[in-house]
C-alpha cells in the first residue's frame, strides 16, 4: 500500500504524519507542486524543515519546483528552517 501525500495532508493533524507525507511526494514519480507549496506553508517547522532538507532529493527529481519552494523558504519565519534552505541554495550554486 502506498501512501498518499494530499490525502495525509488533508486527514492528518499529526506533524509527523505530516513530515512523512514530505517523503512519500519525493517519491511519487510526479510530485505534485501544490503539495511542495503545502509543505512549505505548512504551520509546523518540523514539516517546513522536512521540506526544506529534502530539497536536493527534489533538485534531483523535479528541478522545476525548487526555486518556488526555495522562494518561500528562504523567508521562513524560522531561523533553522532558512539556513537549510540556505545551504540548498549554496550548494546548487
Amino acid at each position: 500500500m502506498e501512501l498518499d501525500p494530499a490525502q495525509v495532508l488533508q486527514i492528518s493533524t499529526s506533524e509527523p504524519f505530516r513530515e512523512l507525507a514530505v517523503v512519500a511526494w519525493l517519491h511519487s514519480p510526479n510530485p505534485a507542486p501544490e503539495l511542495g507549496e503545502q509543505f512549505a506553508h505548512d504551520p509546523a517547522r518540523s514539516v517546513r524543515l522536512a521540506a526544506a532538507a529534502r530539497l536536493p532529493r527534489l533538485r534531483t527529481i523535479a528541478p522545476s519546483l525548487v526555486e518556488p519552494l526555495l522562494a518561500q523558504l528562504r523567508h521562513d519565519p524560522s531561523a533553522n528552517v532558512r539556513q537549510v534552505a540556505a545551504e540548498d541554495s549554496s550548494r546548487a550554486a
